[in-house]
């Protein structure tokens, strides 16, 4: 993993909030420049999103509109041609041809243009690349003993043990596998693993036991897959602290300047009537913690978990609030679980995929549950800081990027197909989100000035510098006969009355030890007998207190 400063290049930046109309800034700088002569690519991160841009390009260039294009289906002239695997057998054949032309406007996805084997032929052409481009791909397989020596004939030892390298010798016979994709002897994560070899990366393995694992980080050679443009410009709501951003400066070394491409407007015209709604507010979300059990106010089973409470908080949101339609997004191992759960309260909900850029038919719906959690892997994280070994950079800055990138950004992105688009619109707006990181995200970015109500967030314990909670023994300084009396009385009466441990993070938990204390008419703490008895605590809201 090695630095790649060789032909730098200068990126054109323009940001502004989601729905700012950073896309019809783009379509008009480009229809303007077409008249010069000039020709450009437009890259989206999407084939929906492709075809919108197509779409626009053309009613804006020919003056049509959507009735005339279902009627013609095409536009009047090749000037302008949208590429994609939906329409076309073989995209990087078409995308040649279209570039031998000399179209003047060429759309395409971002893995389209990323991937392309001629980047030489983008010569002549400017790129507008609509939103952040994912840069790399990270994976890890596990090759069992007997399958090993089909991985391990193609690679040598690299820069230092345990990394390996392309054998040079073989370059010809692994490009070759590699185009034929993922058989029974392949498989697709095998095939990502020979292609980054083939891309210069140096892959790790691990043995355990009659195991192999191979982890790779396959970072794109982006200044020479780039460098034939006479401009870049790239499009989004949030650069600095995403993870394209900080591989375009530190790994790939560009500058970035502003771009001549801006919209009319650059924030949100009212974030006052947004309130975001934070479900965890001590801990991060993470799928295993989503998994762990949870039994909270109403004695729920041990099959009941911190997922299935975080629904129910969600639900309660949605009827306190009395909105009128659910719009949420889950992990896709979830099954849209909480529209099931919508379905049986009789409240009409839809689920969005994961990124929804470029959607805007939601915009006058106010209630979003964005329900998922994306933490980098293992292999991710493992990757990453010895990426930022290489680069010099603090330990874990890579990494916070990732978790910038897919989960805050993710999450921003999915919330702002709400009706906080329309700048003429006085609805209040609510948002919930898993956690502080993704509401301090945007509480603190574009919708400064938003509400944060954490009146219905799940009681978690923070986690000590230990990794273990604080509890009442530590934090009461209980010792001795106090902190045995604890243990013994006040401990295993509170399971047994409420089915799970005290919080001392929980108001309502912290009034019933404190009820406790008062009812043995001990002054101090030290004092407290075996003889007590726990008194109920006060009535408690529904986010999951006794």
């Amino acid at each position: 993993m090695s630095q790649n400063l060789q032909n730098t290049l200068t990126i054109n930046t323009c940001s502004a909030a989601a729905g700012m109309g950073k896309t019809t800034a783009a379509i008009n700088h480009v229809l303007g420049q077409i008249e010069k002569g000039q020709r450009f690519i437009i890259a989206a991160p999407s084939i929906a999103l492709c075809d919108q841009i197509y779409k626009d390009c053309v009613k804006a260039k020919y003056g049509l509109t959507d009735e005339d294009l279902k009627r013609r289906q095409t536009a009047p002239s090749n000037d302008i041609v949208v590429i994609h695997s939906n329409n076309s057998t073989n995209v990087a054949m078409t995308l040649s041809m279209a570039l031998q032309r000399q179209t003047s406007i060429i759309i395409i996805t971002h893995s389209n243009l990323l991937s392309f084997n001629n980047p030489k032929a983008f010569t002549g052409y400017s790129c507008i690349i609509d939103e952040l481009p994912k840069l790399y791909i990270a994976g890890s397989v596990k090759v069992i003993a007997a399958n090993h020596g089909s991985i391990s004939q193609w690679l040598i030892p690299g820069s230092k043990a345990p990394w390996y390298k392309l054998d040079i010798s073989q370059k010809a016979q692994v490009e070759a596998i590699v185009a034929t994709g993922a058989t029974n002897l392949y498989s697709q994560s095998a095939i990502d693993l020979l292609q980054a070899a083939l891309n210069s990366s140096e892959v790790h393995m691990k043995q355990v036991g009659n195991d192999y694992y191979y982890s790779f980080l396959d970072l794109m050679d982006f200044n020479k897959q780039m460098g034939s443009f006479n401009q870049i410009h790239i499009l989004g709501a949030n650069f600095k602290g995403t993870l394209p951003y900080e591989l375009l400066e530190h790994y790939y070394g560009a500058t970035f300047c502003t771009s001549v491409i801006a919209p009319h407007r650059s924030s949100y015209n009212n974030p006052r009537r947004v309130t975001i709604y934070p479900l965890l507010l001590n801990v991060d979300v993470s799928r295993s913690l989503l998994d762990t059990s949870y039994i909270g106010s109403q004695n729920r089973s041990n099959t009941w978990t911190i997922n299935d409470e975080l629904m129910e908080i969600s639900a309660q949101i949605y009827r306190d609030k009395s909105q009128q339609y659910a719009c949420y997004t889950q992990n896709k191992g979830r099954n849209q679980s909480f529209g099931h759960k919508l379905n049986g309260l009789g409240i009409p909900n839809e689920f969005i995929q994961y990124e929804p850029h470029g959607l805007n038919k939601y915009m006058t719906e106010t209630y979003f549950a964005a329900l998922f959690s994306f933490n980098p892997q293992p292999y991710d994280r493992w990757l990453l800081n010895e990426l930022e070994n290489d680069l010099g950079l603090q330990k874990d800055h890579l990494v916070k990027a990732h978790t910038t990138s897919y989960y805050c950004e993710a999450v921003f992105q999915f919330v702002t197909r709400s009706n906080i688009r329309d700048h003429n619109s006085s609805k209040d707006v609510h948002i919930v989100v898993p956690d502080m990181r993704a509401c301090n995200y945007m509480a603190n970015g574009w919708l400064q000035g938003c509400n944060v109500d954490t009146s219905y967030a799940l009681p978690m314990p923070a986690p000590n510098k230990g990794g273990r909670p604080a509890g009442f023994p530590k934090t009461y300084n209980l010792t001795g006969a106090a902190r045995k009396a604890f243990y013994t009385v006040f401990l295993p009466d509170f399971r047994n009355k409420f089915g799970r441990g005290p919080d001392i993070n929980n108001k309502h938990d912290v009034k019933a030890y404190k009820t406790w204390v008062r009812s043995l008419n001990a002054p101090q703490a030290g004092s407290l007998t075996n003889g007590s008895q726990l008194s109920s605590p006060s009535k408690a809201s529904s986010q999951g207190t006794p």
